[in-house]
């Protein structure tokens, strides 16, 4: 029987903002509660200074795309005990996605964290594609707020407090 690996716990969240000292707070609290390996970020809105409380609380900011005015930024947070190596990270001027490459239990890992600010994602796409073809052949995981949907009959419509889906 072949042996198995050890899981990962992985986590894909738009924080929309960790501007607050309270929200960083509930952000790390959550983070540390449910014992997560990688934190996917979206929406940061923020540079990479913010993130070195993260750094004494057992997580460390391995990647980050600071923001601009359309696309507010992405970050993965990976926990110190978690043996993972990396060797290269990704990172979008436009604050878009962030990637790395690493190794994990002898096997190449990929890891992409990706934020599709609404009605850029012709460009997006274009550039997170010429990415994904130049990364080392293994185990990729991406997430991220994509801000699309498969067709225009999935998007939630908003009506004071009520929401629904259009079927």
């Amino acid at each position: 029987m072949a042996q198995q690996g050890t899981a990962i716990k992985i986590l894909s969240w738009n924080v929309r903002g960790l501007g607050s000292k309270i929200k960083r707070g509930i952000v790390s609290q959550f983070i540390k509660r449910h014992d997560l390996d990688l934190i996917l970020l979206q929406e940061t809105h923020r540079k990479g200074t913010v993130f070195q409380a993260m750094d004494r609380k057992g997580y460390r900011m391995v990647a980050h795309a600071g923001y601009t005015t359309d696309a507010r930024g992405v970050g993965i947070l990976q926990k110190k005990t978690l043996p993972l190596i990396v060797q290269a990270t990704h990172l979008d001027s436009l604050g878009r996605y962030a990637a790395l490459t690493g190794q994990w239990e002898g096997k190449v890992l990929n890891i992409v964290s990706v934020y599709s600010p609404p009605r850029l994602h012709e460009p997006l796409l274009k550039d997170l594609g010429s990415l994904l073809l130049t990364l080392p052949e293994g185990i990729l995981v991406a997430g991220g707020d994509y801000n699309m949907t498969l067709s225009a009959k999935d998007r939630w419509r908003v009506l004071g407090n009520s929401r629904w889906l259009n079927l």
